[in-house]
């Protein structure tokens, strides 16, 4: 699935050098798999964020074993999927998703296309806004050290997102968060946790992003003066639903409130799970909600491997997810 968001003279996302009905033009791998590429187009003019974007790209979901989240721009290493496909069965965990902040692009692949780097980025670092929500820093870059096995770490990146089909079906895009930027991914997070998922570091990079391009893409927020309003507006939605605002909170397990008829179906459409709650996310992790502040050291924790030690060890028996109730009593609560 591709949501194309062009503007005027930008190349098309199945642009080819070779028109596909050409002689030749079926030599190129874009023409061959046609078949198995689902479009949508939308003129950058319209474009609302990333949320509304990606909530579109989950709607062209059609039941594939595995889902990949990516943003564009990225380069991947020569069989990236059978890689990326191997390191999840390495977490023996079917609720496992290898998400991180890619490494950059620019000196990390050799000429065969495969990856030169030895380290993974793990994420780790993240901050308080003034919404409620968290915005994360850059990842941290560390050796991995559980054999062929992903890292377990506490955060989410929208920018590379793989794993078992049902985690579209069961953590859709919220469609209603026009203009929200930072808080996507906590926000994911939460609702992703609390439905029993795990967030892991690949092992080994399969896709590079390039962070330091000369020429930068345009952005929706150029698009801002037609949607006053309507980040803060999403921001406090996002942080009510995943209680990290009032408003929301134990007693409102998909927040925003009251309401009736589409907004109750939205709710509990793009709410919290049943797994979990979202209380424990930020208790395992260290996010006061009131004070808002980190209280654990979350670095010193992933990075030294201690977080993957710690929680992997309770993976239930059927391998659906990390059982936490188990973790808890471990540690005396």
């Amino acid at each position: 699935g591709v949501v194309e968001q062009n503007g005027e003279g930008d190349l098309p996302c199945l642009h080819t050098p070779i028109d596909c009905h050409s002689a030749g033009g079926m030599d190129q791998t874009i023409c061959r798999r046609a078949s198995q590429i689902r479009l949508y187009k939308q003129h950058a003019k319209d474009a609302t964020g990333p949320v509304f974007a990606r909530h579109v790209g989950d709607r062209l979901y059609r039941g594939e074993y595995f889902v990949l989240q990516t943003d564009a721009h990225m380069t991947f290493t020569l069989g990236w999927d059978e890689g990326i496909i191997q390191q999840f069965k390495a977490t023996n965990n079917e609720y496992a998703v290898l998400s991180t902040y890619p490494t950059e692009v620019e000196g990390s692949l050799d000429a065969h296309g495969q990856s030169k780097r030895k380290t993974t980025p793990v994420m780790c670092k993240t901050e308080f806004l003034g919404s409620g929500l968290v915005r994360h820093g850059s990842a941290q870059e560390i050796y991995p050290m559980f054999g062929p096995s992903p890292v377990l770490h506490p955060f989410w990146a929208a920018g590379f997102s793989f794993a078992r089909g049902h985690f579209a079906l069961r953590v859709p895009y919220d469609c209603c968060l026009p203009m929200l930027f930072q808080g996507e991914e906590i926000e994911v997070a939460v609702r992703a946790w609390t439905h029993g998922y795990d967030f892991y570091a690949p092992r080994s990079s399969v896709a590079f992003h390039p962070y330091n391009r000369k020429s930068k893409p345009h952005m929706f927020w150029e698009n801002s003066n037609r949607h006053r309003g309507e980040a803060q507006a999403s921001a406090g939605r996002a942080a009510r639903k995943i209680h990290m605002a009032s408003g929301g909170g134990a007693s409102d397990r998909n927040g925003d409130g009251s309401g009736t008829g589409s907004e109750v179906d939205n709710r509990l459409r793009y709410g919290l799970g049943t797994k979990r709650s979202a209380e424990d996310f930020f208790q395992v992790f260290g996010l006061d909600i009131q004070s808002k502040k980190v209280t654990k050291n979350l670095c010193a924790w992933s990075g030294s491997g201690n977080m993957h030690r710690e929680l992997t060890a309770h993976m239930r028996p059927d391998k659906r997810g990390i059982d936490y109730t188990a973790w808890w009593e471990h540690e005396g609560r």
